[in-house]
């Protein structure tokens, strides 16, 4: 297990093994956005240079994004409290396009069906960039040119990146994933767009969800397996692991 992975794993029990709320709940998504932001940071030291920058938004424009929900009630808290009547209206009109077309692609060919530009875009930028989930923050390239004709489908190998950044996405992730588990809350991947559409359009959805009622089922990734991160809480609670402090 990764020093990542377990810092994940044990915020996640922190903050929520003893009396979660939706506050604690929204801290724990934040602290961990924090922990990928200044790892990622010190990854760029190192090299090799990523070449994403502010309004470059390529991968934007086409990849199918997936997430676990905490992720999904922090992104749609940050909306509802930081966007303007107008400006949420003009998101709910691109989610609900998204959201038609995304409807009429087989759920298990979604991935690589659904090619359409994220709904939080304005301008080129993320509307809720703060916010934004640790399948956003890993993510990268190191050539935008690569980038574009991916995009276009004039190349069909992804671009090369950064692999220390996609590296500490992916531990925080899994970490969060089976602290998630440990605290008895859904820890399945979901589809971005479509639950975070569940999540505005549902006032209570962070109680429910603290509540273990299955709000965003619906929306669940196809063919998603839980039998690892069961393999990793098992394995966690035969080893008697401990929960470190704030």
């Amino acid at each position: 297990m990764s020093s990542l992975q377990e810092y994940a794993e044990n915020q996640s029990r922190s903050h929520l093994n003893f009396g979660p709320s939706v506050e604690r709940l929204a801290q724990l998504t934040i602290k961990i956005g924090q922990m990928a932001d200044g790892n990622i940071r010190a990854a760029h030291l190192l090299g090799p240079a990523v070449a994403c920058r502010a309004g470059c938004s390529h991968c934007c424009r086409h990849m199918f994004v997936t997430t676990v929900i905490p992720e999904v009630l922090n992104l749609a808290q940050t909306i509802q409290s930081t966007y303007t009547a107008e400006r949420r209206a003009a998101l709910d009109q691109r989610i609900e396009a998204y959201w038609e077309i995304a409807q009429a692609v087989p759920a298990p060919t979604r991935a690589a069906g659904v090619q359409r530009p994220c709904p939080l875009l304005e301008n080129d930028l993320c509307g809720a960039f703060e916010a934004r989930p640790l399948a956003c923050r890993r993510h990268n390239s190191i050539d935008v040119e690569a980038c574009i004709q991916y995009k276009e489908g004039t190349r069909r190998v992804p671009p090369l990146a950064n692999s220390e950044q996609t590296r500490i996405g992916n531990e925080l992730l899994s970490g969060l994933a089976i602290g998630l588990r440990r605290c008895r809350l859904q820890e399945a991947l979901v589809e971005l767009i479509p639950a975070l559409n569940i999540a505005l359009r549902t006032p209570d959805a962070a109680q429910r969800y603290l509540a273990g009622e299955p709000v965003f089922d619906s929306v669940i990734v196809a063919g998603y397996n839980p039998a690892q991160i069961r393999r990793a809480v098992k394995n966690r609670k035969s080893l008697g692991t401990s929960i470190d402090p704030d």
